[in-house]
């Protein structure tokens, strides 16, 4: 979903400190419930598909992440020095989740199985 730095935090979220360089999942997931202990946040009971869905997602100046202890990675300082980096770790917080969740762990492929591929943009490309 995107990067940026934290400039608060509630009560809740253990992890993270102000100023820390973060780069954030465009799926929240709460990382206790049923599906979370699955690896399915997608799904999560308490989170899933929320950033640009059922709240703002990160295309304004400030943005609230719902279960950030489990939503938000903070980045190595070596990240925050280099802009190729830091545009990288975007592709893999939204593009790529997003095809590995609903592409290839949805899809149920099989060993040596073919796959068509429709598109070749990011989504299409990232699984």
């Amino acid at each position: 979903e995107g990067t940026g730095h934290v400039v608060a935090a509630g009560t809740e979220v253990k992890h993270l400190k102000l100023g820390d360089h973060v780069v954030v999942n465009c799926i929240t997931a709460c990382g206790h419930c049923e599906q979370c202990l699955h690896q399915k946040h997608a799904q999560c009971v308490r989170g899933g598909w929320q950033l640009g869905n059922t709240i703002h997602g990160m295309q304004a100046e400030y943005a609230r992440i719902p279960h950030a202890d489990f939503s938000v990675m903070k980045l190595p300082e070596t990240v925050s020095k280099d802009k190729a980096l830091e545009e990288a770790c975007v592709m893999a917080s939204d593009v790529l989740p997003t095809s590995f969740e609903i592409g290839l762990r949805a899809g149920h492929f099989r060993t040596n199985g073919s796959i068509a591929v429709a598109g070749g943009g990011a989504l299409g490309l990232g699984g």
